[in-house]
């Protein structure tokens, strides 16, 4: 009897012990468990983001950028495609700059079936150059996006609140008509 006695004392030692440490270390995982959340978050909005930005500045006629109402249709275009994805009350377009209307020149390239028959081998020759030009403005874009920490140690990093900045996006948006 004395000696099961023994092994009964030496496990409830052990389980004691056992219970100890991971009492010791259940904080250091609570750390190590929790703080890719917040981080898993913000590369998440930053993704969508960046994509919502891009997407609203594909989305611009000369309509929208002409009457003034960029900003209005760039809310609409992120509402509509991301409204699922994002908390749209908190996506604020931080820059929009609209340049005036400069004239783009080009050269472009038709096919002549006249220099096809002098040069019936050579099939770049068969071809006449014509200079042209349009219209069109720049239009530049960055977002932000407000994120809130959902953790106690994403709180204590990263603050009460921090945001997530897009690159600044540029398109050209087409004004008026190809002039020869």
């Amino acid at each position: 009897m004395a000696l099961a006695e023994k092994k009964q004392t030496s496990i409830a030692k052990e389980n004691g012990q056992s219970i100890v440490e991971f009492a010791l270390l259940l904080p250091i995982l609570m750390l190590l468990l929790l703080i890719p959340v917040d981080l898993y978050r913000y590369a998440n909005a930053k993704m969508i983001l960046k994509s919502a930005a891009s997407e609203s500045i594909s989305q611009l006629t000369y309509a929208d950028v002409s009457t003034g109402d960029t900003a209005n249709a760039l809310r609409q275009t992120v509402e509509d495609y991301y409204g699922d994805k994002l908390d749209t009350g908190r996506v604020t377009i931080a820059l929009l700059n609209e340049s005036p209307p400069f004239a783009e020149n080009y050269t472009y390239y038709v096919y002549s079936s006249e220099k096809a028959i002098e040069n019936p081998t050579n099939f770049w020759n068969q071809f006449e150059s014509r200079n042209s030009s349009y219209k069109c403005m720049e239009v530049q874009v960055q977002m932000t996006y407000t994120l809130r920490p959902v953790t106690f140690w994403g709180s204590l990093l990263l603050g009460n609140s921090f945001d997530v900045v897009t690159p600044v996006y540029s398109r050209d948006v087409y004004v008026t008509g190809y002039m020869p």
